[in-house]
């Protein structure tokens, strides 16, 4: 199955794509955020263009496992997303994700830390842990519990 997953930011939307059978995620793109019905309809477009049939959204979790006010805020905004494209969102955890993006970027020897945006490869890192994780099989707790 292909899964989108979002990391949804103030001002950027790092996009990543993956299939679930091999457990891969790739980075995508970043997308300036506009007004929500863009950021909406961009999303959709991507979705379509990546026949992606799932919807992941990074929810940051703080450290003590709490939701707080901007977790609260990407809940809300993820439902409502989940709500006007007709899908269900799942929330994964997506602590240290920027970090593990980075450091990744940093490593390269390929250059991909000059053409790879860090919110999209954040994604990846967001995607890459749901996979991991048991993915699809653990998509109901997961949409529960954040993590």
């Amino acid at each position: 199955m292909r899964i989108l997953c979002l990391d949804l930011g103030e001002r950027r939307i790092g996009v990543a794509c993956g299939e679930s059978a091999t457990g891969l995620a790739t980075p995508l793109e970043t997308l300036r955020r506009r007004t929500w019905e863009q950021d909406c309809a961009a999303v959709r477009r991507l979705m379509t263009v990546e026949q992606a049939e799932q919807l992941v959204v990074g929810l940051p979790v703080s450290l003590d496992g709490a939701l707080h006010q901007q977790g609260e805020r990407i809940k809300a905004e993820g439902e409502r997303l989940g709500k006007a494209l007709g899908l269900t969102v799942v929330f994964w955890d997506e602590r240290f994700s920027t970090v593990i993006a980075a450091e990744r970027l940093e490593q390269s020897p390929t250059g991909a830390r000059r053409k790879t945006p860090l919110d999209a490869a954040a994604a990846a890192v967001i995607l890459e842990s749901y996979f991991a994780a048991g993915g699809e099989t653990r998509r109901s707790r997961a949409g529960e519990n954040g993590a």
